[in-house]
């Protein structure tokens, strides 16, 4: 709707204040207030007084279940899927909309002859988590996350890499401007609704935004943002070692990597979170193999180690004695070297 259209509504009223009619718009209000000239004539027609407003919001999970229903044209639920919709989609009926064709489209989601859906899935996922998220869905928000200015848009990519939920203190300090011009860009960011504002902190309306915001970085920025984050993190937040394991290793410091995904993979085995804990010291060996210099080989044995002390306590034999296996040739190879370092031009014994 252009300006025009919204001036020639302003004067209608008057003009048909004698006749039963009725007219229906609808528009964006993220998309308006944008356009100021747009949003000023909004709001003149709001205190014209005339018109009822009825703003509508996401779908509950019902109501998403029945739109999936009813875009199908079946009468049975698919609790599991439509579950899964609602989860990608927060009940924005455009993304439960664009999700569906896509999946249909791309022959993911298929109808027999007897008119019975179906996925790929069915018999072998327990969320359908193996969703793809549709392009057209990308594009939207990337269309929205292109009108942002760009003080915005850099606020929204730092916010991006700091996660799904971060503080304002967090965000300050990993962006390192100006309080007054960050809140004024959050604020916009919350009216804009890309942000949400809780009591405690922020969060992203839908993860789908952040997904989207953090693909826009370029990798050589979204590595500096990552490195500003754990060194933001690391001086508001330091016990939050999973965090900083997670900002090191996506800025590639190699050696913090290694040091804090060691650390969180200790703590993990401490509370008995063996999966969470095998993981975390995987990704200190990446990070190991990966960090300049010479080669660690007593820190990469005790990194195996630990993992082997895992599998022994689940009796997983095989995968114990695999790392059992790594840990010595770990152990072998350090020997190796410091023989040839003490005894230069000795043969070391082939351990």
């Amino acid at each position: 709707v252009g300006g025009a259209t919204l001036d020639l509504l302003a004067r209608l009223p008057a003009a048909l204040a004698e006749h039963p009619v009725l007219i229906v718009g609808s528009y964006r209000g993220e998309e308006a207030r944008a356009m100021p000239a747009i949003w000023e004539r909004l709001q003149k027609l709001d205190r014209a007084g005339v018109q009822s407003r009825l703003e509508l919001g996401g779908l509950g999970e019902a109501s998403t279940g029945e739109l999936v229903r009813r875009c199908l044209g079946i009468a049975r639920a698919a609790p599991l899927f439509e579950a899964r919709l609602y989860q990608e989609t927060q009940g924005n009926p455009l993304f439960v909309l664009e999700t569906l064709r896509a999946l249909h489209s791309e022959g993911l989601l298929t109808r027999d002859e007897s008119g019975a859906w179906s996925t790929p899935w069915d018999e072998t996922t327990a969320d359908y988590a193996e969703l793809p998220l549709p392009r057209a869905v990308e594009q939207t928000i990337a269309h929205r996350l292109g009108s942002l200015s760009p003080s915005e848009r850099q606020t929204i990519q730092l916010a991006a890499v700091l996660g799904e939920r971060f503080g304002f203190d967090l965000l300050g300090a990993a962006g390192g401007g100006e309080p007054q011009s960050l809140l004024a860009d959050v604020r916009q960011l919350v009216q804009r609704h890309f942000l949400d504002e809780t009591e405690r902190d922020y969060r992203f309306s839908h993860d789908i935004v952040r997904r989207v915001a953090y693909a826009g970085i370029a990798a050589p920025l979204r590595s500096h943002l990552h490195r500003r984050a754990a060194l933001a993190c690391a001086a508001l937040y330091p016990e939050r070692v999973m965090m900083l394991a997670h900002h090191w290793m996506q800025a590639e410091q190699w050696e913090e990597a290694a040091d804090y995904h060691q650390l969180a993979g200790d703590r993990a085995q401490d509370v008995y979170a063996h999966a969470e804990a095998v993981a975390h010291y995987g990704q200190a060996l990446t990070a190991l193999e990966r960090r300049s210099g010479p080669v660690d080989l007593t820190r990469r044995y005790s990194v195996h180690l630990a993992r082997e002390a895992i599998y022994d306590r689940q009796g997983e034999r095989e995968a114990q004695a695999e790392e059992l296996a790594v840990g010595l040739q770990q152990a072998a190879a350090e020997a190796r070297s410091l023989s040839r370092s003490v005894y230069p031009g000795v043969q070391s014994p082939d351990w």
